[in-house]
């Protein structure tokens, strides 16, 4: 029990620091490199995925 409920905490910790990360991203200022503007596309849409609980559902899977 004590178990679950640490992994469900570490779950919570890991969608705040994604929303965190999505915000810097949201800060940079891109260089004109297509290149860079894909690659920061690409970061925000995975932390994206952590941030809609859509990871944490596959980790929990995982974990059970």
């Amino acid at each position: 029990m004590m178990e679950k409920a640490n992994n469900e905490n570490k779950m919570i910790e890991l969608k705040d620091w994604a929303k965190e990360v999505m915000e810097l991203l949201d800060e940079v200022k891109p260089y004109r490199s297509v290149f860079y503007k894909q690659r920061v596309a690409k970061l925000k849409d995975e932390f994206k995925h952590i941030t809609n609980g859509q990871a944490c559902y596959k980790l929990r899977n995982t974990l059970s």
